[in-house]
């Protein structure tokens, strides 16, 4: 509610509210992925098309690689 109002929008930037986030590819391993949920606070992690493109293809939640590492369709 308060962030809509003009004074209060205009201190906060997007930027500002973003976790140093890794980013994953579709050719990382379950391992892999893993290693780069160590550590890291949020619930998601964006998937990109390559480290250089960085085109947003998906995301994986920690919920996902639960359900891949239990064997779950």
């Amino acid at each position: 509610e308060y962030l809509t109002e003009v004074p209060i929008g205009r201190l906060v930037t997007a930027e500002e509210l973003m976790l140093p986030t890794p980013l994953l590819t579709p050719e990382m391993s379950l391992h892999a992925t893993l290693e780069a949920f160590t550590g890291f606070q949020g619930e998601r992690l964006p998937v990109v098309d390559d480290a250089t493109s960085r085109r947003l293809v998906g995301s994986v939640a920690k919920f996902d690689l639960l359900l891949a590492l239990v064997g779950a369709p």
